[in-house]
């Protein structure tokens, strides 16, 4: 049963409730129309479509346009509580903190890396790619392993940008936050929609698109805000009942 979202983060107050839902939903269900789902929750439109693409980005349901949208989600694999929330929710202001930093320094560095790539980063960074999307595609792979690949594909881009400095203040900040960083990665469908945001990525780079590129990272790394706020928020709720 949806209810009126009363809570400050009215964005987080939707995708709690959505969650809750896609528990309960067989995957390939049909969710409730964007209007309907405003009525219920009684929040603008504008509310409910960030909250969906986030879950989309979370790779947790499937937009189709002119035909709305779809659990792809077994409910059973959405969260994984005793393995990393409670390290997560309570270093949560950290991880935020983090991935703002590095929102900034990656997505500048992805704008360089447009720039000023050499064929041989380009290389690196596809063949990062590749292996990534051959590993989710035979569906044999564990955290570590797409904590390990995500990490050489954010280094490679970084490196790309041929600013030291920057690379150097790119890598840190990464690891600033080792832990949970793979989980998030197998959450739910996670890692196909993470390995599609670096191919995108990746075709910017290669066309040279450098406002693309920065914008492309930006959404990739806001998207991983989003998840850890909510994966922090499910542990809460988990906690409370």
């Amino acid at each position: 049963m949806l209810y009126p979202v009363r809570s400050r983060d009215i964005v987080n107050g939707i995708l709690q409730q959505v969650l809750d839902l896609l528990k309960q939903m067989e995957p390939g269900s049909r969710l409730p129309s964007e209007r309907l789902l405003a009525d219920q929750f009684q929040v603008s439109r504008t509310c409910v479509r960030e909250a969906i693409h986030t879950l989309a980005g979370m790779g947790m349901v499937e937009i189709r346009p002119g035909r709305g949208t779809y659990s792809v989600t077994d409910s059973g694999k959405l969260v994984s509580p005793e393995t990393w929330f409670p390290w997560t929710a309570a270093h949560m202001h950290e991880i935020v903190e983090v991935l703002e930093v590095r929102d900034a320094l990656a997505s500048k560095a992805a704008c360089l890396a447009a720039i000023r790539a050499t064929d041989a980063d380009i290389a690196a960074i596809e063949a990062n790619v590749q292996h990534a999307e051959s590993l989710v595609a035979q569906g044999d792979f564990d955290a570590k392993q797409l904590s390990d690949i995500d990490l050489e594909f954010h280094d490679a881009v970084a490196k790309a940008c041929h600013n030291p400095l920057l690379t150097k203040l790119t890598n840190d900040a990464y690891r600033l936050v080792p832990e949970g960083r793979g989980e998030i990665l197998t959450l739910g469908r996670r890692a196909v929609a993470s390995i599609q945001q670096h191919r995108d990525l990746l075709e910017a780079i290669k066309s040279r698109d450098a406002s693309e590129a920065a914008r492309l990272m930006s959404v990739h790394v806001s998207s991983l805000i989003r998840s850890a706020r909510i994966l922090s928020a499910e542990q809460e709720t988990s906690q409370r009942s």
